[in-house]
């Protein structure tokens, strides 16, 4: 899959060469499906306004917005406090995604099967490596579980997804988190097939017999489509949850309020139905712009993206399974937004 950047053409006043003002924006391939909604709805609101939109990876997102060769960086993950002050960023919030853990299984198909941070661990670890593991087995006491091997799936590029993954591993399994971690990219254990983007781990899952990998939830029609299944993951309060708009919503329940829309993770939170692989969606902007024509532009175009009657309508947002911001959540976002100048 070829790198790509997301490019807005916004245009101000009335449309010329003159007036014309170019913002780039790079990143998330998980918000991508999203995006492409939010360009076009845009685009038909104000005629003015050109939006073509293409996909990267967080981590090429976050490192162009901090470096100023984008405007808008699209990420899975929020920029760590110590870089978003020293570079003078704004982590910004703009939807609440998720992650599924994808597989192909023969004779298991699109049922679900119950999975835990341990056992994930374990596969990851190669620590296990058939499906009919008996600790496998013991959590899917009712699915006949062939005798194959598992191929585990990693994103190649720099990766949100990875980050929310290693994430959910760290805060189930303290031997995870004491020896690898979690981040856009990490020292696997083993030497893992891998591809670029969900797309290609899309891809990859539904080429490959045995195949397991993570994939945004985004993409969760496209996996269906394929024959693939998605998990139940076990969450903090140990129940097995599968990923829903009730299940988002729970996950943000008593989320504290300050700074949430900045860098607060919503990872294993605790809720009997909260599903545990949940975060926000993160536009990364610099507060200090070139000038004040592309700050009103930035400023325009989020506050239409976290707008309720906008790009955080639900009926934009259900179809992907995303969800539209909690009212703090947004009030926060748009202070962030009212400090681009």
């Amino acid at each position: 899959m070829k790198k790509t950047a997301i490019v807005l053409l916004l245009v101000i006043g009335i449309p010329s060469i003159a007036s014309a003002l170019t913002l780039t924006e790079s990143g998330s391939s998980l918000i991508y499906p999203v995006a492409k909604i939010w360009s076009a709805n845009y685009s038909r609101l104000h005629p003015a306004v050109v939006v073509t939109v293409e996909s990267t990876g967080s981590g090429v997102g976050i490192s162009g917005a901090v470096s100023g060769h984008i405007a808008l960086g699209a990420s899975d993950i929020p920029l760590r406090p110590e870089v978003r002050v020293s570079a003078g960023m704004l982590s910004i919030a703009v939807a609440q995604s998720a992650q599924v853990i994808v597989y192909n299984v023969p004779d298991i198909g699109t049922k679900h099967l119950n999975l835990s941070g341990d056992l994930l661990a374990g596969i990851y670890r190669g620590e296990i490596a058939y499906w009919n593991d008996p600790r496998i087995a013991r959590a899917n006491p009712t699915l006949g579980l062939p005798h194959i091997l598992i191929v585990p799936m990693v994103r190649k590029d720099a990766s949100g997804d990875t980050a929310l993954f290693t994430g959910y591993l760290s805060a189930q399994v303290p031997l995870w988190k004491n020896s690898i971690g979690s981040g856009l990219q990490v020292t696997w254990p083993k030497a893992f097939a891998s591809a670029i983007g969900n797309v290609g781990i899309l891809a990859a899952c539904a080429h490959t017999q045995g195949a397991i990998g993570y994939l945004g939830i985004s993409y969760v029609g496209a996996a269906n489509e394929a024959s693939l299944g998605y998990a139940a993951l076990l969450n903090h309060d140990k129940n097995y949850v599968l990923p829903s708009v009730k299940s988002l919503a729970s996950a943000v329940d008593g989320l504290p309020k300050a700074r949430a829309s900045e860098d607060a993770s919503l990872i294993n939170r605790p809720g009997s139905n909260a599903y545990p692989i949940t975060n926000f969606e993160y536009m990364i902007v610099k507060a200090k712009q070139s000038s004040a024509q592309s700050a009103r532009a930035l400023r325009e175009f989020l506050s239409y993206v976290i707008d309720r009657k906008g790009g955080n309508d639900g009926s934009v947002l259900f179809n992907a399974i995303f969800m539209p911001l909690s009212d703090s959540v947004r009030s926060q976002s748009q202070e962030q937004i009212s400090r681009i100048q």
